[in-house]
């Protein structure tokens, strides 16, 4: 069976990529907030315990979506937003290539997909 790892996983669209591929997939889902008990602690703007946790899973797929999407918030918490949302996706391709696996992010609203190097 194919592994996704998904960071950033608390949120609904964590929720809808869980449901969605629970099923079919073994998955390893993290976020800083455990709202849910099928999730696991990971804040992934720590890159050697975000590269130990998705080494140790070895997963084939690398799913990113962990940002802060509040405008407001992000203006008023630039370095905070730029270390989550710019650095950590960064990361996340770094980690996914050492891995050879494919990367799925989020960018701003939108969803990336990667299958390569930066």
């Amino acid at each position: 069976m194919k592994k996704i790892y998904i960071a950033g996983c608390g949120g609904m669209l964590g929720e809808a990529f869980y449901t969605g591929f629970r099923k079919d997939f073994e998955l390893k889902c993290t976020d800083i907030d455990l709202n849910s008990p099928w999730l696991s602690y990971l804040d992934f703007r720590d890159f050697d315990a975000y590269r130990k946790d998705v080494m140790d899973f070895k997963p084939d797929y690398l799913f990113h979506l962990g940002a802060y999407t509040d405008l407001e918030f992000c203006e008023q918490n630039v370095d905070e937003t730029y270390r989550t949302n710019t650095m950590s996706v960064e990361n996340a391709v770094y980690i996914a290539n050492e891995l050879n696996s494919n990367t799925l992010y989020k960018y701003c609203r939108d969803l990336r997909w990667t299958a390569g190097s930066l």
